[in-house]
């Protein structure tokens, strides 16, 4: 959002992209911009959401987590326990889940009873949780670990590529970087390989 959170004796504040001070170092924390909204702890004010010119939006009562994505951005309560609040400082998603990302494209991985899974924007089930770990979607294809071995689905929770890898990334410009029998590769959704070895 062309803003950095920056920190100078334990104050926080954000500089442009120039390095110009936009938002006064005055913060205990801070997290970054998205949507146009930032986190922030203040000394007797405590969580606030303020907006790219320093002005209060909201007062939080949950712990942020990070910066907004997707109109969402993750809290915590004071029992570990994680959700998402919404642009207005508005609790969307109660705070019930053990483990929890991000939202990228609109969707996000979230552990539930151990098990991860894929919950829309308003916390409904997308894909349900039965993953042993799960990275966020990219280009429509989320890595998903089972069983001790990374494959692929789509947004559906349907098969790309079933688990076969010992690691998988996430897919930028139609490929994946991989790693199968030791071997670093890159993969296409369709699990056709292209150029078989990282360059040595």
């Amino acid at each position: 959002d062309g803003l950095a959170a920056v920190c100078v004796q334990g104050q926080w504040g954000y500089v442009d992209v120039e390095g110009n001070l936009r938002i006064g170092m005055q913060y205990a924390s801070a997290t970054d911009f998205g949507d146009g909204l930032a986190a922030v702890w203040k000394e007797g004010n405590g969580y606030l959401l303020i907006d790219r010119n320093g002005r209060i939006k909201a007062r939080l009562s949950l712990i942020p987590g990070g910066a907004f994505s997707c109109g969402r951005m993750l809290v915590a309560n004071g029992e570990d326990k994680l959700g998402y609040i919404d642009t207005k400082g508005k609790t969307v998603i109660e705070p019930i889940y053990d483990g929890a990302d991000s939202f990228y494209e609109d969707l996000v991985a979230v552990q539930s009873d151990g098990a991860w899974g894929y919950i829309d924007r308003e916390g409904n089930w997308v894909v349900e949780p039965a993953f042993d770990d799960a990275w966020r979607f990219s280009e429509g294809y989320a890595p998903v670990l089972v069983d001790g071995l990374w494959g692929y689905i789509d947004r559906e929770g349907n098969w790309a590529i079933e688990p076969q890898f010992e690691e998988a990334y996430l897919f930028t410009n139609g490929l994946a970087p991989v790693v199968l029998d030791g071997v670093y590769r890159y993969v296409r959704p369709d699990g056709a390989f292209v150029d078989p070895n990282w360059p040595e």
